[in-house]
C-alpha cells in the first residue's frame, strides 16, 4: 500500500475552511448541571427543548428550568430553522455548498454554488468525474458507494448508487440513495426525479420553494427543492446532491477533506490517490479501472447484481467492436452537436468523449436512428446542465426570462448563433440581422471558441 500524498489546496480560502473544520477546540470544565424533563424526553443543560421559528423563539433547558430565548428581539417574525438552529429573516446559510437565504420564514435558493466545495458527478452509463478532477468510466452492474467517510461497510452518512444493465455492454444509473445521518435515508429514482422516498415514505418535492424532507416520522435535516428537471438536496452532513434522470452530482464541503472515499475518489485536493480502494490500497489512475471500482461494492445487493469475473485485474479496455474509422465518424457527430454548447469551456470536452462512447454502445446494440437522435438530444441537455453548474459556481449564472427568435420580433441588443451565422437584433426590435457565412455540410465549430445557438439560455451575453 502506497503512502498517501500530502494535502494540496486549490486556494487559500479552501485551506482556511479545511483547517477550520479540523482544528480542535479547548473544552472548559464546567460544574455539573441538573437535567430536566419536557414531555416524554429528558434534556441536558443548554439543550434546545422546543422551537417556533415563525416567532423567532426557542426554549432551552437551564438548571432544571425551561427558558424562552429569542432570535433578535421579542415580537420579531419570519425566522428559519435548519439542523437545530434558528436564523433571522435575511440571514444566509453559508456553511453549506449552496447559499440559502431566509426570506420571511422560508429558505430561498440563491442559485450560487460555493466554489470551495468540490464537485463529483456521474452521468449516463456511467461516466464519472471525481471530486479531485479525474475522469473515468465504470460499468459494473451492482450497487456501489459513490462517497462516504472512511472505508466502513456501514458509514454514518453516504451516497451510493445502483447501476443496472443498459445498451449492449454498459450499465446506467438506476436508483441512488443519500444517507444524511443514521436516521435519514433518501431514495432517488432516476426515472422519476421529483418523487423521492424518505425512509421509505413517498414524498413529492413541491413545484416551488425550498422545503425540509418529510416522512411519517416528521421533518429530516435535509432541504430539498426543484431546479428545472432536477432536484437539489442539502443535508446537515454538508453533502449536497443534484438528482436528475441521467446524472447524479455530489458536492463535498471542505470539512470533508481527507475523510471521503468511494467512486468519487479520495477527497484531498490531490487526484493522484483518487483510486484508493476500500482496503486503502492505492491503484494507478486509468480511464477504465476495474479493481478499484469493484472494491466499492456495497454489502447490501439486489438480485440483479452480477458477479464480476476477473475483477481482480487493474484495468480493462474500450468495450467496442467498431473499428477506428467508425468511432471517428461518431466523434464527428458528437463534436458537431456539442461544440456549439461547450464553446470556450474546454474542460468539459469529456462530454464529447462520453457522447462517442454512448453512440458506440447504441450502434452495437442495433438501436434505431431515432433512438440515437433522441439520445443526442439528452446529451445536449447534459452539456447545458454542465455549463449552468459552471456558471453557478463562478457566480455568473443570470438566467434570462425571454428568448429572441431568429426572425420576427426580437430583443434589442441580443446576440445569438443560428447554424454558423451570428445574429443580432435591430434597434427597433422588429427583425433579426444575421451574417451569411456559408456552412458546408458537416461543419464542426472549434472547441474553445465562443458560440451560442438560436434559443440558447446558459450564456450571459447570448439569449
Amino acid at each position: 500500500m502506497e503512502q498517501k500524498a500530502p494535502w494540496m489546496y486549490s486556494s487559500t480560502a479552501c485551506l482556511l475552511v479545511a483547517i477550520g473544520a479540523v482544528v480542535a477546540t479547548t473544552v472548559v470544565a464546567q460544574r455539573s448541571r441538573e437535567g430536566c424533563c419536557y414531555g416524554k424526553s429528558s434534556f441536558n443543560h443548554g439543550q434546545t427543548v422546543a422551537s417556533l421559528p415563525s416567532r423567532c423563539l426557542y426554549s432551552t433547558r437551564h438548571d432544571g428550568d425551561i427558558r424562552k430565548r429569542y432570535i433578535g428581539k421579542p415580537g420579531d417574525r419570519g425566522c428559519c430553522e435548519f439542523d437545530g438552529l434558528i436564523y433571522p429573516n435575511g440571514a444566509e446559510l453559508t456553511s453549506h455548498c449552496a447559499a440559502l437565504i431566509c426570506r420571511r420564514g422560508v429558505w430561498v435558493a440563491s442559485q450560487e454554488i460555493a466554489e470551495c466545495c468540490k464537485h463529483c458527478y456521474l452521468f449516463n452509463d456511467p461516466h464519472i468525474h471525481t471530486l479531485d478532477g479525474h475522469y473515468y468510466d465504470w460499468h459494473g452492474i451492482c450497487s456501489y458507494t459513490v462517497t462516504q467517510p472512511g472505508n466502513s461497510l456501514y458509514p454514518d452518512y453516504s451516497v451510493f448508487s445502483d447501476f443496472r444493465h443498459c445498451y449492449n455492454s454498459a450499465s446506467c444509473l438506476h436508483v441512488s440513495t443519500f444517507k444524511n445521518d443514521r436516521y435519514t435515508a433518501i431514495t432517488l429514482r432516476h426515472n422519476n426525479p421529483f418523487t423521492i422516498l424518505v425512509n421509505n415514505d413517498e414524498f413529492v418535492v413541491p413545484t416551488t420553494g425550498v422545503t425540509e424532507a418529510l416522512s411519517s416520522h416528521g421533518k429530516h435535516q435535509v432541504l430539498v427543492w426543484r431546479d428545472g428537471d432536477c432536484i437539489y438536496l442539502v443535508g446537515s452532513s454538508k453533502i449536497m446532491i443534484q438528482h436528475c434522470r441521467h446524472r447524479l452530482d455530489v458536492w463535498a464541503h471542505p470539512s470533508h477533506v481527507n475523510v471521503l472515499y468511494g467512486l468519487c475518489g479520495c477527497f484531498n485536493f490531490h487526484k493522484e490517490d483518487d483510486f484508493t480502494s476500500r482496503d486503502l490500497t492505492q491503484h494507478p489512475l486509468h480511464p477504465w479501472p476495474v479493481a478499484f471500482a469493484e472494491s466499492w461494492r456495497t454489502p447490501d445487493q439486489g438480485r440483479d447484481c452480477q458477479i464480476c469475473r476477473g475483477c481482480d485485474r487493474e484495468t480493462t479496455g474500450y468495450p467496442s467492436t467498431l473499428d477506428a474509422a467508425q468511432r471517428q465518424e461518431l466523434r464527428a457527430i458528437c463534436s458537431r452537436r456539442l461544440h456549439l454548447i461547450l464553446a470556450t469551456d474546454e474542460e468539459l470536452e469529456h462530454y464529447v468523449d462520453a457522447c462517442q462512447f454512448d453512440l458506440c454502445q447504441l450502434r452495437q446494440s442495433r438501436a434505431t436512428k431515432e433512438a440515437q437522435d433522441n439520445w443526442l438530444r439528452e446529451l445536449e441537455i447534459l452539456a447545458q446542465d454542465a455549463k449552468i453548474i459552471l456558471a453557478k459556481t463562478s457566480g455568473e449564472w443570470k438566467p434570462l426570462p425571454d428568448v429572441p427568435p431568429s426572425q420576427g420580433i426580437c430583443v434589442p441588443g441580443s446576440r445569438w448563433m443560428e447554424e454558423c451565422n451570428w445574429c443580432d437584433c435591430a434597434d427597433n426590435g422588429q427583425f433579426a440581422r444575421c451574417t451569411l457565412i456559408g456552412c458546408v455540410e458537416g461543419h464542426i465549430h472549434p472547441l474553445g471558441q465562443e458560440a451560442c445557438k438560436d434559443g440558447s439560455w446558459w450564456k450571459v451575453d447570448c439569449n
